[in-house]
């Protein structure tokens, strides 16, 4: 059992950006199997700040605060500071190695104790190997087939936002121009109806799948409904930001004037990624029905 097995159950997705050096954060990232990877449920995503794997219902997201520990090669990984099942994680040797207390705590002050001494380098499966399941997984370099037709879009466009997240963490200035780079596929600084589509579909099958309250049923039928659903809404909102009607966006049509004026390199924000993912997915909903208006006149 993986830690994102362990927290699976856990309903609010928040991406916080996490303390960690670049060169101990990225070797972390990437896809990891425990068990192989040829069975899709035995992979898992790690990013600079979530943890995603794919469920029988679509990717299964898990938000992580992932910080070093001082004088130790592990990284201390919580999802708050109440979770109740705080973990060690590291890369070594090509291998990513989770480790997890065995024994949950019971208690408010039990569970800080656990804290402080995961946090510490206290408490490692060096100084205290009974105490810690540990699991290990390979590098996978790719979902398998299937897999990859099905949840390969919606994955790609998550790796995207948790590194914007990451560098919004370095410069809350560049944020902004991160998010629109996560939907300019082209990179030629404008985003166009197919790009505008992808967001919506990957936003759509990402956000149904937060949704804990969403059957898998209902997520597969989301799904498929976001195939549809993204033409109509990608062209209404071409048709309401396109002040030059060049039939595509630029960054200044889009975003540039619903900044806030105080936003600068300095600010200290708290990122939340599920309320874009459903800022997005609403926004869809909204757009398509004015794109529905739009093809009937």
């Amino acid at each position: 059992m993986t830690i994102s097995r362990l927290f699976k159950s856990i309903a609010c997705v928040t991406l916080v950006l996490a303390s960690v050096p670049a060169h101990a954060q990225e070797t972390i990232v990437g896809l990891w199997g425990f068990g192989g990877c040829d069975d899709a449920s035995n992979i898992e995503y790690q990013g600079h700040t979530l943890a995603a794997y794919s469920g029988d219902g679509g990717i299964e997201i898990i938000s992580q605060e992932i910080t070093p520990i001082s004088g130790s090669d592990w990284l201390y990984v919580r999802t708050d500071q109440h979770d109740p099942a705080p973990s060690l994680m590291r890369e070594k040797d090509g291998f990513l190695e989770q480790a997890w207390p065995k024994t949950e705590p019971n208690t408010t002050a039990e569970t800080e104790a656990l804290h402080a001494s995961l946090s510490s380098g206290a408490l490692t499966p060096e100084v205290v190997p009974e105490a810690f399941n540990i699991d290990r997984g390979e590098t996978c370099p790719s979902l398998p087939l299937p897999q990859s037709l099905v949840m390969g879009e919606a994955l790609a466009v998550l790796k995207d936002l948790d590194a914007a997240v990451s560098d919004c963490r370095e410069a809350v200035a560049r944020c902004p121009g991160n998010l629109f780079r996560v939907a300019d596929v082209s990179g030629d600084g404008e985003l166009s109806v197919a790009e505008i589509a992808r967001i919506i579909r990957a936003s759509v099958s990402i956000g149904t799948a937060m949704d804990t309250k969403v059957s898998e049923g209902q997520r597969v039928v989301a799904a498929t409904s976001a195939a549809a659903l993204a033409p109509i809404a990608s062209g209404a909102i071409m048709h309401s930001f396109d002040y030059d009607r060049s039939g595509s966006l630029s960054f200044d049509e889009l975003l540039s004037e619903r900044l806030p004026v105080e936003f600068s390199e300095t600010e200290k924000m708290r990122f939340d990624v599920s309320n874009w993912v459903k800022a997005i997915s609403d926004g869809a909903k909204t757009a398509a029905g004015a794109g529905a208006m739009l093809l009937q006149r």
